[in-house]
Parts: C-alpha cells; sequence; structure tokens
C-alpha cells in the first residue's frame, strides 16, 4: 500500500449524519473494512491524483472519483470495486482479489483547476459537528486531497442537495458519469456545478483564498 493509502486508512472512519452545512473529520474507525477500501481502491492513491472522493453506498460497489494531473494536463478517474467490499467484511473474506473497473477522460485546464479549488475550499472547513447523529442506510462520502502540504480529509453521510456537502456529492456523480459515459455534455455541466459551488463558497480561481473584496 503507498504511504499516502496508509495514512488515509488510518485516518479514515465512519461519517455521520448531519445537517450541517460543511464537512467533518473522520471518527470511530471500523477496523478491518476501511483498510479494505483503500487497499482495493488503491489507483486513486498514486503520486498523479490531485483531489480524491471515496464513496461507500450501502448496497453497491465502493467507488474513488477525483482528478489526476501531469504535466499540466488534467484527468477525471473513475474506480469501482468489481465486488462488494462491505459484504467481504460481513462475511470475513479476503478482499486480497477484489478488482476494479477503471476509467479516465480529459478535461480542461481551467475546470481542472476550480474542481481542485473547491475540493480545497470545502476541506479548509471541515469542522466537527455539536449535535452529531448517525445514520445506517445511506451512503458516506470521504473527501480527501492535501491542503498546504497536509492530507486533509473530510466525511459527509448522505447531505441534502442543497447544502454544500451536497452539491460537492453532485459534483463527484458527474464526474463520474462523465467518466464512464463520456458525454461531452456532461462537460459544461459539471463545469456549472463546480462554478455554483465555488460561488457559495466566495471562491473564484482570481480569489482562491475567499477573501471579502
Amino acid at each position: 500500500m503507498r504511504p499516502y493509502a496508509i495514512v488515509f486508512a488510518s485516518l479514515l472512519c465512519v461519517a455521520r449524519a448531519s445537517a450541517a452545512d460543511h464537512l467533518e473529520p473522520p471518527t470511530e474507525t471500523i477496523a478491518g473494512y476501511e483498510s479494505g477500501v483503500v487497499e482495493v481502491l488503491k489507483g486513486a492513491f498514486t503520486d498523479d491524483v490531485d483531489v480524491r472522493a471515496i464513496v461507500e453506498p450501502s448496497f453497491q460497489n465502493e467507488y474513488a472519483v477525483g482528478t489526476k494531473e501531469s504535466d499540466g494536463n488534467f484527468r477525471i478517474y473513475f474506480l469501482r470495486a468489481s465486488e462488494h467490499v462491505w459484504g467481504k467484511f460481513l462475511d470475513k473474506k479476503s478482499t486480497e482479489n477484489i478488482g476494479t473497473e477503471n476509467c479516465e477522460i480529459g478535461i480542461p485546464v481551467d475546470l481542472g483547476r476550480r474542481i481542485d479549488l473547491v475540493w480545497d475550499g470545502m476541506l479548509r472547513q471541515t469542522q466537527p459537528n455539536e449535535r452529531p447523529t448517525y445514520g445506517v442506510d445511506g451512503d458516506n462520502y470521504y473527501f480527501s486531497k492535501d491542503v498546504d502540504g497536509k492530507l486533509v480529509i473530510g466525511t459527509i453521510w448522505s447531505p441534502p442537495d442543497d447544502s454544500k456537502p451536497g452539491k460537492l456529492v453532485g459534483i463527484v456523480y458527474t464526474m463520474r458519469d462523465l467518466c464512464t459515459k463520456k458525454d461531452n455534455v456532461l462537460t459544461a455541466k459539471l463545469s456549472q456545478q463546480v462554478d455554483d459551488l465555488l460561488a457559495r463558497l466566495n471562491l473564484s480561481p482570481l480569489n482562491p483564498s475567499g477573501a471579502k473584496q
């Protein structure tokens, strides 16, 4: 397992259901399961990965979505486990032989940079909730990237669509669909979703700190 993946697995924990308009730091690790997910989706932890989202649906296979950057060019990547890691975990079976379905697709450089800014802005707002609640049959999301030279992880459980985390989840879904369907119409949709969330975060490529102008 790559060093980044090891650090991520050690920090990865159960997401909590919440009405808060921000991501939360991870808590309460499920020993064995999270490390299994990271090992299966280790392709999301290569050196060229810029941002990542690990998604753990209740009744579907786990997957990873994000961007990679090399030589100034950006690509969206998508990896989905060929089997349900959670099911293997419950049955106490090894996950070593679980493969992945993979795809990548190039995107405009400016869009890649704005996606990076969205992840950065959301992760910088990560904070605990005063009154957390716990969810069962929803989807867990773990967002991460390097922020100021340090791996930062923010989690959320099935957020409302109109919340900032919900809009980030919507971006993840469109990135996934763009990669798997190769439909250029989705590039425009993704660009608009990114711009909408940047506006909610008071961020733009010309104002990456969110300082009032």
